[in-house]
């Protein structure tokens, strides 16, 4: 998915209800133009998080910039590129599948007031990215070519035909054939742009703009294939316990647990009838599962989803029509999917605040998704022994990397160990006998916190109730 946002930062709520009312949920996004036109030092990427996505990100705060951000969903494996070139407003970002890299997907943002030497940048950038990719390419972003006519590849702007010379050059595709850019009356444009050097884009659909932006979202599918496997966990919810203590209390019966003396034996061999009987009475669900919930990470009531329907519905009529009637149709419900994001969001901060002294951890899980950006290290260059630079793109990689740097700047401290003696009493005593009752068990297991993880048996506090209920 794409779109350019016109500033982002007051359009965050609306992307988060725009991406759980789309299905499926997309996998990556991609949105320019991030930064506000004006004031926008001091802008930080945390604000721009979303639940379940990695953050590239560039230029966001910085001045006469104006910020890309690129999500890639957590059960792909995005990574950074570092990639050098005098055009300045793209982020470059690699899916790969283990170590082999499937897509590079380019981000790209072309001021329409920057001068005449950015359109070289740009084509040097276009013939240097596609010369060193050999495997699919995705560009796309605003590229503010307006005069073009996209069915006879023709434009009557000498420096904007060179713009087209160099996608023929490079035998690249553009996708696009729709306006995406439409203010008020004016005459529509194609300003956003879908290029690849290979046809594996498919379906674009024109969905109306994010918020009171004036750009189309794009949302399109990239085929590539990907072995993503997703990872299985026991759904304690819909486990037949009935049937799971039946089980149980048959094997116990068989066990002669007064010839077991040893504690880790016993451990062991009750840890084990347990994991038997989960296997067989609890049923297994995919941890991706949560896709098909699109409104499980932010609730979306039916007459909200119905109203962004409607809004998709009004911006496609405005298109075609292009008069003050529809436009006003389509602002109207506008106006009303905007105030309804507002809401969910001051619902979600009034039940963090109601349960923060019960369940502390969402609320600073909240605070931190506020403060610390999801972005991640991008690509290291270290130095090698002949003095040539190796680019390492991996996360083990990496943490070798830096644990290799800080071994070398490490200060061992010098050699006065003492040997120390530890005395022993040699009449230590015995510990007295204890009674542990069912109903002790139970009340222990009541007090566990149900938001905290599991122990080393993986089990989880409702599996435990169930089985001592």
């Amino acid at each position: 998915m794409y779109t350019n946002a016109d500033c982002l930062t007051n359009k965050k709520l609306d992307l988060q209800l725009y991406i759980n009312n789309l299905n499926p949920t997309p996998d990556i996004i991609i949105i320019t133009e991030v930064n506000p036109k004006v004031h926008c030092k001091g802008l930080q990427e945390s604000e721009f998080n979303l639940p379940d996505y990695k953050m590239f990100a560039c230029n966001i705060g910085k001045e006469n910039c104006r910020g890309i951000i690129l999500y890639v969903h957590k059960f792909l494996n995005g990574v950074c590129v570092d990639f050098q070139s005098t055009f300045s407003e793209f982020l470059l970002v690699h899916i790969k599948d283990n170590d082999k890299c499937l897509l590079t997907i380019a981000a790209v943002y072309r001021n329409l007031s920057s001068d005449k030497n950015n359109y070289t940048f740009l084509f040097n950038f276009i013939n240097d990215l596609n010369n060193n990719t050999t495997n699919k390419l995705l560009i796309v972003g605003d590229f503010n070519f307006c005069n073009i006519d996209w069915v006879t590849w023709t434009c009557s702007n000498k420096h904007v035909s060179k713009f087209l010379d160099c996608l023929k050059d490079n035998y690249l595709l553009q996708h696009v054939s729709s306006p995406t850019r439409q203010r008020g009356l004016q005459m529509p444009h194609i300003l956003d742009l879908i290029i690849s050097n290979d046809d594996f884009i498919e379906d674009i659909l024109y969905l109306s703009p994010l918020g009171k932006s004036d750009h189309s979202v794009l949302q399109f599918n990239v085929t590539i294939n990907l072995n993503k496997a997703d990872s299985i966990k026991f759904n304690y919810c819909k486990g037949n316990y009935e049937g799971l203590n039946n089980y149980l209390v048959g094997v116990f019966s068989h066990i002669d647990f007064d010839n077991i003396v040893n504690a880790n034996e016993f451990w062991s061999l009750f840890l084990s009838c347990v994991n038997d009987s989960v296997k067989q009475f609890v049923p297994k669900i995919s941890n991706d599962s949560w896709k098909k919930k699109s409104s499980w990470k932010f609730p979306i009531s039916k007459e909200c989803r119905e109203l962004v329907k409607k809004k998709h519905q009004l911006w496609k009529k405005y298109q075609h029509c292009r008069d003050n009637n529809s436009l006003s149709e389509y602002k109207t419900i506008r106006n009303r999917v905007r105030k309804e994001t507002r809401k969910i969001l001051q619902k979600t901060q009034t039940d963090i605040a109601k349960s923060s002294k019960e369940n502390p951890k969402k609320f600073w899980a909240y605070v931190n998704s506020k403060k610390k950006s999801n972005s991640f290290v991008s690509n290291l260059k270290i130095k090698q022994t002949d003095g040539s630079f190796k680019t390492i793109d991996a996360d083990i990689d990496k943490a070798n990397a830096f644990a290799d740097f800080f071994e070398t700047i490490y200060s061992k401290s010098s050699d006065s160990s003492k040997n120390f003696t530890i005395s022993i009493p040699a009449d230590i005593g015995s510990m007295d006998d204890c009674l542990i009752t069912a109903s002790a068990v139970l009340n222990k297991l009541s007090e566990i916190k149900i938001n905290k993880s599991v122990g080393p048996d993986l089990c989880t506090q409702e599996f435990y109730l169930s089985l001592a209920i």
